[in-house]
């Protein structure tokens, strides 16, 4: 009788784990707003006629809204959405004032579950996993006599792995700033690279590692 006793709350333990009864078991939510800067592990090239230039390291920024439900004080799980931008390419301007260039945006959407370290903690550590999808936009941009106009525009989708790394400082009350760094497979790899114009092929991003580091400010709730 005794051995079943034991088993029975070694079980209530794992399931319901620390924090199961009180307050700590409160659901929260937390909405925020962050900025995040990408680096690209590998160079990206692109082909103007006969020129075939390769750039590294590309840069993007990523400004992203986020809602993140924590069930458990040591669990968590997030859904974001981020729109960035890049430096794009230099202007290529002709001897007659004309000239074209090349504009990049993404888009990114992800759901991420945390593993909270010191969950209860002024600076809580954790540490993530997220999976998500990427999109590069790049619009072909040319100009004359001060008018501009889109002359063509490719898009390049692929899915998202990510890991992450960082710690959530509680300032006030339900006020939080969170500084974190995350590392990201992204696959952009396509049969055949979209052309922007005809003989303008759109960047071979191709699947590389991407690097960011980001800050998020945010408000919690409880539930």
């Amino acid at each position: 009788m005794r051995w079943k006793v034991s088993a029975l709350v070694l079980v209530g333990v794992l399931v319901l784990g620390p924090g199961a009864h009180g307050e700590e078991r409160q659901s929260t939510l937390r909405a925020g707003a962050g900025a995040q800067l990408w680096t690209l592990g590998e160079d990206t090239c692109r082909q103007d006629g006969d020129v075939f230039e390769c750039t590294s390291p590309t840069l993007f920024g990523d400004f992203f809204l986020e809602a993140r439900w924590r069930a458990r004080p040591g669990l968590s799980v997030g859904l974001n959405l981020g729109y960035g931008v890049s430096g794009g390419t230099p202007e290529v301007v002709n001897s007659n004032g004309s000239g074209s260039r090349v504009e990049t945006r993404l888009l990114r959407v992800g759901v991420e579950p945390r593993l909270h370290l010191d969950a209860g903690s002024v600076a809580d550590l954790f540490l993530g996993l997220e999976l998500g999808f990427l999109s590069v936009r790049e619009t072909l941009v040319e100009f004359e006599g001060g008018r501009e106009s889109e002359a063509g525009f490719a898009s390049q989708p692929g899915p998202l792995v990510g890991a992450s790394l960082g710690v959530n400082f509680v300032l006030w009350r339900g006020l939080e700033l969170e500084l974190g760094t995350r590392a990201a497979f992204v696959n952009l790899s396509v049969d055949r690279i979209p052309e922007l114009a005809p003989t303008r092929p759109a960047t071979e991003f191709g699947p590389q590692i991407w690097l960011g580091g980001y800050t998020l400010v945010g408000w919690r709730f409880g539930l």
